[in-house]
């Protein structure tokens, strides 16, 4: 039986990607009269307008609310769908074409099922490029995954005190907490092209910890689980960074100059390594990538603390 989809799509100011998006999704091998999507932008750019008049295909509602954020835009989207299961994906991913289908016959396979997360890919192989990747399941990424919409309104929907980055996660390990299902379903299938960043942008993942540091607070067992300790990753880099300008400040001060070009050439070595080792860069990128991850780095510990003490449970 083919049950009824709602898709929500997030407009984030990229008509461009959008209008991709939803070229893909009206072609889904799917019955056309078996599934919606619901387009849901911010008021103050012109996206929706933009990619409104380059369609008039009934299944595409278009909406626009006073907020540039995901979270908002999706609990929109959740309120206005029809269907009794919402799937998700954003306004820069290409959903395989049966990719309905094979939604579809997961939740029938298994009556069980709150929700399911898909498999999403890249081909970036660049330091520069970003894309989201979830090929074994336990990330829950917006970009694919689909909840029954009464298990959505069970749960409130996305927590919109994210705003951007965990807010996702944080709404699956709220369904899994309530002690519903949610299976990673590899054949339900998205790519995400690989979006080219600013040479500045490790300095913009500082701003993420605070989704970390929410989400671990809000559940800190499922967090454990799935993610280890709350940003240990950061935690080792910002170690050894410290542990460089701690060795640097000695040998200025012991007046042992020789180590200082070591000590440099140990950083390139462990960025190297660690970071860009499977990426392509040129000779700016690498510079600059050491430069602004080093100062991230250090940075990490005051915005970790000034996160932690900000949020609350």
């Amino acid at each position: 039986m083919e049950r009824f989809i709602s898709v929500v799509v997030p407009a984030h100011n990229r008509p461009e990607f959008l209008v991709k998006t939803l070229k893909r999704l009206l072609t889904q091998q799917y019955s056309k009269q078996k599934y919606e999507i619901i387009v849901v932008g911010f008021k103050g750019d012109g996206t929706i307008a933009q990619v409104k008049q380059k369609f008039s295909d009934k299944r595409l509602r278009f909406f626009t609310i006073n907020s540039r954020f995901p979270d908002k835009k999706r609990n929109f989207g959740i309120k206005k769908a029809k269907g009794s299961i919402v799937a998700f994906t954003d306004d820069d991913c290409l959903p395989a074409k049966d990719w309905l289908s094979k939604i579809n016959e997961a939740f029938e396979k298994d009556r069980s099922l709150a929700g399911i997360e898909g498999l999403t890919w890249n081909n970036n192989k660049k330091l520069y490029y970003h894309a989201t990747e979830n090929l074994t399941g336990g990330k829950y990424p917006a970009c694919n995954y689909a909840f029954k919409k009464k298990v959505l309104l069970e749960v409130g929907g996305f927590d919109e005190n994210y705003n951007f980055f965990r807010e996702d996660t944080d709404l699956a390990f709220k369904v899994l907490s309530k002690g519903y299902k949610i299976d990673f379903v590899k054949d339900v299938r998205v790519y995400h092209p690989p979006r080219k960043r600013p040479l500045y942008s490790p300095l913009k993942e500082l701003f993420l910890i605070k989704g970390d540091i929410r989400l671990f607070k809000k559940f800190p067992e499922l967090y454990k689980k799935y993610f280890g300790s709350v940003c240990r990753g950061s935690f080792k880099l910002s170690t050894f960074a410290w542990l460089i300008i701690v060795l640097i400040a000695g040998s200025l001060l012991f007046r042992e100059y020789v180590l200082i070009p070591l000590l440099i050439a140990l950083v390139f070595l462990f960025k190297f390594l660690v970071e860009m080792r499977s990426k392509r860069f040129n000779v700016l990128e690498c510079l600059a990538f050491v430069f602004f991850s080093c100062l991230r780095d250090l940075l990490f510990p005051f915005f970790f603390t000034y996160y932690w003490f900000k949020i609350k449970s």
